[in-house]
């Protein structure tokens, strides 16, 4: 935080304290009824420069456990993610889904890492 305020300070700038969204972002919940959609083990290129999946290709396989077909007949309108542990090489990620029972226009996804069953995110996608 004192190396922000310096940079900050050096360069005439103001902290901003307004939320980009308007709203705080809650915790998800884990959804009962997931199923297993796909699976990937981890390899070098899927890693950041502390050894550690990069956020990014948890969105790249979120976006692979929706068929094509779904893709050209549906669009994104927001997704939420909950970061809750880390892979790391060599590990599997086995990728679940389920949609929502009441809501069309809701999909959830859980990913776990297949060698503990530990949760290592949670995510919805709000389709438009």
């Amino acid at each position: 935080i004192i190396v922000r305020e310096k940079l900050l300070d050096y360069y005439g700038l103001e902290m901003r304290t307004e939320r980009s969204l308007g709203r705080s972002l809650g915790k998800l919940q884990p959804v009962a009824g997931t199923k297993p959609v796909f699976e990937k083990l981890i390899g070098y290129s899927d890693v950041d420069y502390n050894s550690h999946l990069n956020n990014a290709r948890y969105i790249d396989y979120i976006m692979d456990c929706i068929p094509f077909s779904e893709h050209k007949r549906r669009e994104v309108r927001a997704l939420e993610i909950n970061y809750l542990n880390e892979l790391v090489p060599g590990d599997t990620i086995e990728l679940r889904r389920a949609d929502a029972p009441d809501d069309e226009k809701r999909t959830y996804f859980e990913g776990v890492r297949k060698e503990d069953g530990e949760s290592v995110f949670l995510s919805t996608i709000e389709w438009a």
